[in-house]
């Protein structure tokens, strides 16, 4: 090694001059692997991604971008969200390439299991635009006559969140209804799977001035749950999705009551949190439609208050 380095590299000084030569020479790998988390993460030098796009010939990249895209595909399970904003970069570089070209020498099942995979980091990366945009450049490949019927559900259900986004919500109502009454055939009634669905469509009901429609299908939904912990993400998803129901249909004193309920729960982490802040905001909103305006700017200044401090430090 260099004097420079081995020169007393303990001290300060020494272990700064180690740190800026290991990293000069980590910037020359080819491929770097680090491991975060019990997870082994691998990167490619840019000149790696250059030559793959512009060098190879037309079989070569096909080759590689369809074992890229598999990998991605296996490696998205199991669905949680920080894994799949993990994720997200990834695929979102996988599909920027020419992949209309790369389908058309796959097989119908091989491009449904991939792109199903890869249209759901997208969904819980809430990016619909993108989720809109690959299914609009995948769907022209996949006749449904060919699909498996849980891959056409799940291109449905896609379907259903980009009609919700744009606010379509008449359509987004039609084939959440579908979809659960096919499901329902499959599902036992307290599935958790089945239980999101209704939530969501519950959620549009109200979207699409189905008030009642909604406010019934979350109480039954409700009933389902009630016997879990009170902290159980299913509950509070249940509870959360009422309050809102309630707040559009004036029924704000209920409203305040049921994210009184949240908050109450969400005490127990970390005052940074955003699920816990999430509901505080919601219940300073809920005070204010309330007419509980003492109420509302308290909840409402914390709120800002820990806002401004996440902010700092972010930008410390």
């Amino acid at each position: 090694m260099p004097v420079y380095v081995t020169d007393d590299w303990s001290a300060p000084q020494g272990r700064m001059r180690w740190r800026r030569a290991c990293a000069s020479l980590e910037s020359l790998s080819i491929i770097t692997t680090t491991e975060d988390g019990g997870s082994l993460i691998i990167s490619a030098h840019s000149l790696v991604h250059a030559w793959a796009l512009e060098r190879q010939n037309y079989r070569d990249r096909s080759s590689a971008w369809l074992s890229a895209a598999t990998v991605l595909s296996l490696s998205c399970q199991p669905y949680q969200y920080d894994h799949m904003l993990f994720l997200r970069q990834h695929v979102r570089a996988c599909v920027s390439h020419n992949i209309e070209e790369y389908m058309q020498h796959m097989y119908e099942k091989e491009t449904a299991y991939i792109f199903i995979e890869l249209l759901t980091v997208f969904k819980w990366d809430l990016n619909y635009n993108m989720l809109d945009s690959l299914m609009q450049r995948i769907r022209p490949r996949l006749e449904d006559q060919k699909l498996d019927q849980e891959d056409l559900l799940k291109l449905k259900y896609f379907a259903a969140q980009i009609a919700w986004d744009k606010a379509n919500f008449q359509e987004a109502v039609d084939i959440f209804e579908k979809l659960i009454a096919i499901r329902s055939r499959d599902w036992e009634e307290d599935d958790d799977r089945l239980l999101d669905l209704q939530i969501e469509l519950a959620y549009v009901y109200v979207y699409n001035n189905q008030v009642e429609e909604g406010l019934e299908l979350l109480e039954y939904v409700l009933k389902m749950v009630e016997h879990l912990e009170e902290d159980d993400f299913r509950r509070l998803g249940a509870r959360q999705a009422l309050a809102y129901a309630y707040s559009r249909k004036g029924r704000t004193n209920e409203a305040v009551k049921m994210l009184e309920q949240i908050v109450k729960v969400n005490e127990t982490l970390n005052e940074f949190d955003g699920d816990r802040l999430q509901s505080q905001h919601e219940l300073g909103h809920a005070y204010l439609e309330n007419k509980q305006y003492e109420e509302a700017v308290k909840m409402l200044e914390h709120v800002v208050k820990i806002d401004n401090v996440t902010l700092t430090e972010d930008h410390s």
